[in-house]
């Protein structure tokens, strides 16, 4: 099979043969005028040159027909979501430890509002972003702890990579 030719059929692509047969003899190395008296045309895959927009990617989309070649059409298709992140206890206590949190950590804990967090923080090692208690926990801990956005991403960031890139 020759990629470098083809036909479009049904709007996928056929490639052509290596070799064709025609009539009593065969074509074994057909040249570009081989390949266009039967009907093939060259093919052009070439992907954008530019980057495709902020959280997009290029994906190859349908062969189209274009001035005498087959074209395959590039689409712009948006970045699937990151999965949930997943946070360590241990590298929770060690970013709030090193920011000299952790005493308003404790009290935060041994409050009556902090019951269902504590009660997590004592049996858990993992906590899960999309678990759907942990926009009210975060919250909390927020709070409690006078976190900022960035200080509280940081924080999270932490707890999900230990520190590692």
């Amino acid at each position: 099979m020759n990629r470098e030719w083809g036909r479009i059929n049904e709007g996928a692509m056929e490639y052509a043969p290596d070799t064709f047969h025609d009539g009593d003899t065969y074509i074994v190395a057909p040249s570009p005028a081989d390949y266009r008296q039967h009907d093939y045309l060259p093919n052009v895959d070439e992907p954008p040159k530019e980057p495709p927009p902020y959280g997009y990617h290029w994906e190859a989309g349908q062969w189209h027909e274009v001035e005498g070649r087959n074209v395959l059409q590039y689409l712009a298709v948006q970045d699937p979501p990151p999965p949930p992140r997943v946070f360590r206890k241990s590298w929770l206590a060690q970013w709030i430890y090193a920011h000299g949190k952790w005493p308003a950590f404790q009290t935060f804990l041994a409050s009556p509002d902090a019951q269902g967090i504590a009660f997590l923080w004592s049996v858990c090692t993992e906590f899960d972003e999309d678990a759907p208690q942990w926009p009210a926990a975060l919250a909390a801990i927020k709070a409690a702890l006078q976190l900022t956005d960035a200080e509280a991403e940081a924080m999270l960031d932490f707890g999900a990579t230990g520190g590692q890139p």
